[in-house]
């Protein structure tokens, strides 16, 4: 016996939500829409992994002002199982809020969890200087924080 034409008409109208859902997701991707924040794929940087703390920092500004003459700063997340961008107040986070994110991968039992978040607070400076300073909104005695809320 084939079922009543409004239990099928339902289900066919369920799944023809579904897929508008999907093409409006997809188109807005296109577009360049931001449904969640753009996490490029970059390699954890190799002095991360066997740098003194002040090699660590060098190449942290050099990548940092090698993105922004690039035209591509990003901010940067460390943290283990919940990263955040190190450095960054709540506060000062709406300045940086459309940029993309990028992840130093890291768990809490990684042994350079302390060297990531070293790299990422020295990268997200210079590139908070830089944002802050086209917004207008680097007055004096404007420092970065390190609050993760």
């Amino acid at each position: 016996m084939l079922a009543p034409m409004s239990c099928t008409g339902s289900l066919f109208s369920g799944m023809r939500r579904q897929a508008m859902a999907l093409l409006l997701a997809a188109a807005a991707l296109q577009a360049g829409g931001c449904l969640t924040t753009a996490r490029p794929r970059r390699p954890l940087p190799e002095v991360v992994l066997n740098g003194a703390p002040d090699e660590i920092i060098s190449e942290a500004v050099a990548a940092a002002r090698a993105d922004i003459q690039a035209g591509r700063p990003m901010i940067c997340q460390a943290g283990g199982r919940d990263p955040w961008p190190v450095g960054i107040r709540m506060s000062d986070r709406k300045l940086v809020a459309r940029l993309p994110v990028w992840t130093l991968d890291s768990d809490c039992r990684s042994p350079w969890l302390h060297s990531a978040r070293l790299f990422a607070e020295a990268y997200n400076r210079e590139i908070f200087v830089h944002v802050a300073g086209e917004s207008g909104a680097n007055g004096p005695g404007r420092e970065m924080g390190n609050d993760r809320q």
